[in-house]
């Protein structure tokens, strides 16, 4: 799933949605990425669009992930 199209806000519209263990936030440049645990070390990056003092996210705080049902992609096993 790209993080650009995984969302954190309610988003009623959405086929689908995952709660994840919020983790952190990656800086690089001006692009801010939370990360989430959504199992034992399986991990959901979400990009976020929001002025950084608007985060309201504590680790550990458990966080509903949303994103509609043709935004994600099927990737079968290659080995």
């Amino acid at each position: 799933m790209r993080a650009d199209k995984m969302h954190t806000s309610q988003h009623e519209d959405m086929a689908n949605q995952v709660t994840g263990k919020y983790i952190a936030t990656e800086y690089i440049g001006s692009l801010e990425t939370d990360v989430f645990e959504i199992s034992n070390n399986h991990f959901v990056h979400v990009e976020q669009h929001r002025d950084a003092v608007k985060r309201n996210y504590t680790v550990g705080q458990q966080v509903d992930i949303f994103w509609a049902a043709g935004d994600g992609v099927l990737l079968t096993n290659c080995n």
